[in-house]
């Protein structure tokens, strides 16, 4: 493998030949005569140009890549027609509870210094629970929840992140 650099003492951009290939750090140097296949293997799933640009950049390597991956984006039809199509997801709003403890969120925050904390809101009035634990697991989770529903009751809804430890059998 011979090795030599490019540009000042403190770029330290390397170029090197491995197996008969110019290498430019772990990246190919992609010769003219083969960009545009390179270009093409690159767009084969029209993934648009920041993904395309990042997955260039982890195995090729030629001077003016960027320029070249956004004139083949911005030339594609089929990337230019679905470019602003994006599916917008419109939020949908919580409806109000009519009454305290009618609506339940959960979920956990941390860790925090060897803790995690168990973060139980009550939608109708903001009403926080919040218990300082060690372990997040199903079981854990039960017996606090165990605790507050016994000084509140047992809320018609319960709603959480799905996280495992709310999505278990023993949690169901």
């Amino acid at each position: 493998m011979y090795h030599f650099y490019s540009g000042t003492p403190e770029s330290h951009q390397q170029y090197s030949i491995h197996d008969g290939c110019l290498m430019y750090g772990v990246r190919v140097v992609v010769p003219k005569t083969f960009k545009g296949q390179v270009l093409d293997e690159l767009h084969a799933g029209h993934m648009g140009i920041s993904r395309m640009k990042a997955l260039a950049r982890s195995y090729c390597h030629w001077r003016g890549i960027d320029l070249d991956i956004e004139e083949m984006v911005m030339s594609c039809r089929n990337c230019c027609m679905t470019q602003n199509n994006v599916n917008k997801i419109r939020p949908h709003p919580w409806e109000f509870p009519r009454k305290p403890w009618e609506r339940v969120h959960i979920d956990y925050a941390g860790p925090f210094m060897e803790y995690s904390f168990l973060i139980v809101v009550d939608a109708h009035s903001k009403w926080p629970e919040i218990i300082k634990t060690k372990a997040t697991h199903s079981g854990a989770t039960i017996e606090i929840l165990r605790e507050i529903f016994a000084r509140f009751g047992l809320p018609p809804i319960l709603v959480s992140d799905n996280g495992t430890n709310f999505r278990s059998t023993e949690f169901e």
